[in-house]
């Protein structure tokens, strides 16, 4: 799920990053979505 502001380790994080890797994992690349989505939608 898209996540909602959150406190961690004493920091606000207002993100998080979706990655993706190769099965055998020598190679992963950042994924961006096409636009943007409200806060608690599921990622699939």
């Amino acid at each position: 799920c898209n996540l909602q502001k959150a406190k961690m380790r004493g920091e606000t994080s207002e993100c998080m990053l979706l990655c993706a890797e190769t099965d055998d994992g020598s190679e992963s690349v950042l994924l961006t979505p096409e636009r943007m989505m409200p806060a608690g939608v599921r990622v699939v």
